[in-house]
């Protein structure tokens, strides 16, 4: 298995799906009462790696290049 080495929300171990792929939910920011709605590329001084695999940050990188390359399709749900 290969090793995000990449700090994003999408490969840490507090994520769960909330808009896939752009969204996650962060059980770690809801604990602290903190909005746990955040983007999968962002991070924080809390990120801790995925231990299981996870195609989250991959599936976001690829949706925010077909945004840019084709603006007028992307989806606003």
């Amino acid at each position: 298995m290969k090793t995000e080495k990449e700090k994003h929300c999408g490969n840490c171990s507090y994520h769960d799906v909330y808009h896939y792929p752009d969204k996650i939910f962060c059980v770690y920011r809801y604990l602290k009462g903190e909005n746990p709605i955040v983007d999968t590329l962002w991070h924080c001084e809390n990120w801790t790696p995925e231990t299981q695999p996870c195609f989250c940050v991959q599936d976001a990188k690829n949706n925010a290049k077909n945004i840019q390359e084709n603006p007028k399709h992307s989806s606003t749900a």
